[in-house]
């Protein structure tokens, strides 16, 4: 492996200039590495994997040291503490400490019940010279917190009330005590399950994201006037402003508005920042209000009869991103003459009503890029022309969905499907398809029935759901020369008929956690050497990480929390 870092590091940065025009070569088979100034350092670490990373930090201590300092991950440290994993967090806390970092940094979480106050005073005052993000659960007995310095670092905190109102009583001053604390210093807060602040809440001057899930009136409105004028992102989830304090303290400048089940205030809002906003995500409102949005490239609605007629009207000429898979009835199903000439991405959901879908279509198809759909029974469908579409997501499971795939098959590039399609012993060729995410149930087991996807260039297999009956080869063909990487999160009886055929460039393979000794053995005969195959939950999500980072075209948040919650039981993040 060294040796082809070594060759991999000569061929990159040979093609570099130095400042003195001339142009490193290698020396007996020895690339002079250390000879490279920071900025090309900079950019051949960019090149490379956490896996490589983490090798190169093995292999000197001037390796080790470079490493650390070009690629941030390795001086960032994440200490989750909840109910069942004491051991192995006060492990890694105790590695992180161990480490002479420069400019260490750990985000503390908090979240667990069973922990003492004793030990949580001792785990905060270890990290305190360290702690930029801090998430904890109060239950109002945390008083130790109140006799604390403040953390110098620390510029997001996550504060969450464990019950209803606080065991003990004493959650809101508890709040009130750490904002006011690191007030001049918060970037980010979150709060939830809070009703009451003890006094009027400080000044927040570099305050720019505000989150609040199942609040009161007060926390939001007092935080609110202090930092209106910088905040960009605001988060209201079952929460609400008063509405005297929001018409007193206008936000002129934020960017993004999430607000659900406050529909009292939607209009306000709207009124204020319609200049500004980019994204919008709205719930529990019928009717839009007139104010333009000029500058609106993003809008999700989750609602009941909603009028999406009045909202894209107010966006149409801007709006990049439209998710309304969660709207349930649509007042009126004519929209108007205009048209949505910057459209890439939409997502109709499930329940759509089929007039507005192939409405919105027609204004948006000589754009759109991604489109995520699941009711295909509709035959106007095989006549919409979608020139540009390259991403495609939904249950083709009928005659019209089956015939609409076959149709866009040659440029799509991805596609995620929720069904496997039964319509006739169909081949449907996908020569530009690099990704492909099968989430179902049982798919296979009547080859005369089964369509077959050719997939000659494909690079990412993500196989979800209940099972297979049958080999996945006689659903999928033709991937086994490109295919980079597969994930599959299936019961363990299925995993072995994943791997049916000898797969030479794959290089990474995730499994599920149960997957037997005997059965990854088997798989591991069909990769080569250099392959890994993966297992532990921490390593899973590196993985995807690293994946995400080199096929962001494609990687979603949703896609890694199916994944990891069918794998593990539990989310992630990218």
């Amino acid at each position: 492996m060294w040796r082809k870092i070594k060759s991999n590091f000569g061929i990159m940065a040979s093609s570099i200039p130095t400042e003195d025009g001339k142009r490193l070569k290698m020396a007996e088979g020895v690339f002079p590495i250390q000879d490279l100034p920071d900025d090309i350092l900079d950019i051949l670490f960019e090149y490379l994997d956490m896996k490589t990373k983490k090798f190169l930090r093995t292999v000197s201590q001037w390796l080790y040291d470079q490493v650390t300092f070009f690629d941030t991950r390795f001086r960032h440290w994440r200490i989750e503490f909840t109910d069942n994993n004491h051991d192995i967090q006060f492990m890694h806390l105790n590695k992180a400490l161990l480490k002479d970092y420069q400019n260490l940094k750990i985000e503390l979480a908090l979240k667990s019940c069973s922990m003492d106050n004793a030990t949580k005073e001792d785990v905060l005052k270890k990290v305190a010279p360290f702690l930029h993000v801090l998430k904890i659960s109060l239950a109002g007995d945390e008083m130790f917190l109140m006799e604390l310095p403040k953390f110098d670092h620390l510029t997001s905190l996550e504060l969450s009330c464990s019950f209803a109102r606080g065991q003990f009583g004493n959650t809101d001053a508890l709040m009130h005590d750490l904002i006011t604390k690191h007030s001049a210093q918060l970037k980010q807060l979150n709060l939830d399950h809070f009703q009451e602040f003890i006094v009027d809440s400080p000044g927040c001057p570099s305050l720019d994201t505000l989150r609040m899930h199942n609040c009161g009136v007060k926390p939001a409105s007092s935080i609110i006037k202090h930092c209106h004028t910088q905040l960009k992102t605001l988060e209201l989830n079952h929460s609400s402003i008063d509405a005297g304090i929001l018409a007193s303290y206008p936000l002129i400048n934020l960017q993004h508005l999430k607000i659900h089940s406050v529909s009292e205030i939607f209009n306000v809002f709207i009124g204020q920042c319609h200049n500004s906003l980019t994204f919008l995500s709205i719930g529990n409102v019928s009717h839009f209000p007139a104010h333009p949005l000029p500058n609106l490239r993003e809008l999700k609605v989750i609602s009941w009869m909603f009028d999406i007629n009045s909202a894209l009207e107010q966006c149409c000429n801007s709006l990049v991103k439209l998710d309304i898979r969660e709207v349930r009835g649509y007042p009126a199903t004519e929209l108007s003459a205009y048209q949505l000439p910057k459209l890439t991405y939409l997502d109709l959901g499930m329940d759509c009503d089929p007039l507005v879908r192939n409405q919105l279509l027609a204004k948006c198809n000589k754009t759109l890029n991604k489109l995520i759909f699941y009711n295909t029974n509709d035959e106007q469908l095989l006549f919409t022309e979608l020139p540009q579409l390259r991403h495609l997501v939904g249950n083709f499971n009928t005659f019209v969905g089956c015939q609409f795939l076959k149709k866009h098959a040659g440029q799509l590039v991805s596609l995620e499907i929720c069904d496997w399609i039964q319509t006739g012993k169909t081949l449907i060729d996908f020569p530009q398809l690099n990704f492909f995410w099968y989430n179902g149930c049982h798919p296979g087991g009547n080859t005369k029935q089964d369509a077959k996807f050719k997939t000659p260039v494909l690079k990412d297999l993500l196989i979800t759901g209940s099972g297979l009956k049958t080999s996945l080869t006689n659903l999928v063909q033709g991937y086994e020369a490109t295919l980079e990487f597969i994930a599959v999160a299936l019961p363990s009886r299925f995993v072995e008929s994943c791997f049916s055929q000898d797969l030479p460039k794959v290089e990474y393979v995730l499994l599920p956690k149960d997957t037997s000794p005997a059965v990854i053995k088997k798989i591991r005969a069909k990769l080569p050497d250099t392959a890994e195959i993966l297992t532990a939950k921490s390593a899973v999500q590196q993985a995807l990480r690293d994946r995400a980072k080199r096929q962001s075209l494609y990687y979603t948040q949703e896609i890694a929390d199916c994944l990891i919650y069918c794998m593990y039981g539990g989310n992630d993040t990218f």
